[in-house]
């Protein structure tokens, strides 16, 4: 007589991966619905809407800088002696929205589907609010070091450019250092269940 083991069945493996697929639908939805619910909000958004990401960034470059900074309603937090305004296309907001996505969708892409995931995406986006303050302070602080009189320049691509970069890099560093703590965690976790 002829058995086999059913975990190893080509059809139930199948099933499970089009299950796992499926069960990622909801809290992938949910991502790509809040990204695109956030940017239409940011469209028409002030400064003042902008505070929760304004503020703590302005009060961190601060620090980090010796520079102190007005806020001043409409414009952002003016820096007299940097001659820099910390503004709404200063904010990292959308830094801060393409961080949530990519760290929820290493996230999803690891996560059991019998694990509630809808649970993980407030710390991930608590993180990702911190992140980008870091990011964006050392953004601005590198823009003030190195082209200091170029920082608020309308036309200044030079320094669009350097925003960018920096961006990415801290954007795919710490999608790959996500990566990595996830992988590492599960795999601890297998061989603790395994002993």
């Amino acid at each position: 007589m002829i058995t086999f083991d059913i975990g190893q069945c080509p059809a139930t493996d199948n099933h499970y991966n089009f299950m796992s697929h499926t069960a990622k639908i909801l809290p992938i939805s949910i991502v790509v619905l809040l990204f695109v619910l956030l940017k239409l909000w940011y469209s028409s958004a002030n400064e003042a809407d902008l505070h929760f990401v304004l503020y703590p960034t302005g009060k961190f470059f601060n620090l980090i800088s010796g520079s102190s900074s007005e806020y001043v309603s409409e414009r952002g937090y003016v820096h007299q002696d940097l001659k820099i305004i910390i503004e709404k296309s200063c904010s990292g907001f959308n830094f801060l929205l393409l961080c949530f996505v990519v760290l929820s969708y290493a996230a999803i892409r690891h996560f059991d589907p019998s694990k509630k995931i809808l649970w993980y995406l407030p710390p991930i986006l608590i993180f990702s609010w911190l992140f980008t303050i870091f990011v964006n302070c050392s953004r601005i602080l590198f823009s003030v070091r190195v082209h200091p009189s170029q920082v608020n320049d309308a036309g200044g691509r030079t320094h669009e450019m350097e925003g960018a970069f920096i961006y990415l890099s801290f954007l795919v560093g710490i999608y790959l250092l996500f990566e990595y703590l996830i992988k590492k965690t599960k795999t601890n976790y297998a061989k603790s269940a395994s002993s």
